[in-house]
């Protein structure tokens, strides 16, 4: 690492942790917040398919802005500023007698949620080859971030309520912005302003970067059931605020080593093989998350989240990286996103309501697990 490239570096792992501190007292609360509220299970559920379509067009448009207008510094900024101040008026006292008002806030402050965090990952690992190459090791402070604030939730819930969670977020929020006006933005390329919808197409005629997305579209789908289904089962466990907080937390915390060592492995046996090994670890995953009767063990086994969070995030970044030109960069990995972590959270709420009138969520939970025969037999098609 370059001396003269040290202090971007610390700006940049200081602005990964705020962002994630805030992003974690936002997200990991939600369905209890929203229970809080008396909001019951079917709203919730429309709210976070709603935020999730909400998700799908905002990241599709700032890709395609970044990419044409080379601006993702500034829509970053932008759209940090705008959750910031939808989780204040979501989380504040206010409104109190609007729960309609309550559920557009909160619906826009989890669609944000889904947009800033890929927004920054992204133009973070465009900065410069070195930005990529230790991108594992930046990120781990975005993993330090999310540990602390899912920690620390519990604690302001406990001591102040639900409505100091907004007050805190504004004020991170401001200061993670504070700190992304010093890092430096991507490169410009020279054909970027030439750049139309009909160029953002070529992406789905890279029968490569078609594969990658159904792989991880399929992978992340099951995975994100731990925000949605897992937060189910722990409520019908009878498991606490606490315990919850406890089940983020501890699962950020165990994603650190990877997101270091993670590269090497990587780099030594390539995406192709780390692609077939998370498929695997994330069926063994859910179907433990099914045989499990109580809160404590399915606490334990979300420590496997230190192998299947680190891995996809990486070797995803490494194939848009690979499979798409310099001047779609932007629009591939927010295209990735939009298909991979948001159409899932549009898809598995309906799907799961529909499927637990008729199955216990155990029975459901094993199904998933069992589902990633899909993704791992594609992963032997992939191209690294």
């Amino acid at each position: 690492m370059k001396i003269k490239n040290l202090k971007m570096l610390t700006i940049v792992s200081l602005t990964l942790f705020v962002g994630f501190v805030g992003y974690a007292l936002v997200y990991t609360q939600i369905i209890p917040y929203m229970e809080s509220l008396g909001i019951n299970a079917q709203s919730r559920g429309l709210v976070l398919t709603s935020s999730a379509i909400i998700a799908i067009v905002v990241q599709l448009f700032t890709g395609y802005l970044s990419d044409r207008y080379q601006m993702i510094k500034g829509i970053t900024i932008i759209v940090h500023l705008m959750f910031g101040l939808f989780s204040f008026l979501g989380y504040t006292r206010w409104i109190n007698q609007s729960i309609s008002l309550y559920f557009v806030l909160i619906m826009l402050a989890v669609a944000l949620f889904r947009v800033v965090s890929n927004l920054l990952e992204s133009w973070i690992y465009e900065i410069n080859e070195e930005t990529q190459k230790h991108f594992g090791i930046l990120r781990l402070f975005g993993s330090l971030g999310w540990a602390i604030g899912a920690y620390l939730v519990s604690i302001l819930v406990n001591q102040g309520g639900y409505h100091v969670i907004g007050k805190v977020v504004g004020l991170l929020m401001i200061l993670d912005v504070s700190l992304m006006i010093f890092m430096p933005a991507p490169p410009k390329s020279l054909t970027a302003l030439s750049i139309n919808t009909k160029d953002i197409q070529k992406l789905f005629k890279n029968k490569q970067y078609v594969l990658m997305l159904i792989i991880f579209f399929w992978l992340f789908m099951i995975n994100n059931l731990s925000g949605l289904t897992v937060i189910d089962r722990l409520l019908e466990l009878k498991a606490t605020s606490s315990d919850i907080s406890q089940f983020w937390s501890l699962q950020a915390i165990s994603e650190m080593v990877l997101m270091v060592g993670g590269g090497f492995f990587i780099a030594k046996f390539g995406g192709k093989k780390i692609l077939i090994f998370v498929s695997c670890i994330i069926a063994l995953r859910f179907v433990l998350y099914g045989l499990a009767d109580s809160s404590q063990q399915i606490i334990i086994i979300s420590l496997l989240q230190g192998i299947i969070f680190p891995f996809l995030l990486l070797v995803q970044k490494r194939m848009v990286a690979r499979h798409t030109p310099i001047e779609l960069r932007s629009s591939g990995h927010m295209v990735m996103t939009a298909v991979t972590s948001n159409i899932p959270i549009i898809i598995t709420p309906v799907l799961s309501g529909f499927l637990i009138q008729n199955f216990a969520i155990s029975q459901i939970l094993v199904f998933a697990g069992l589902s990633c025969i899909i993704p791992l037999f594609l992963s032997f098609m992939a191209i690294d």
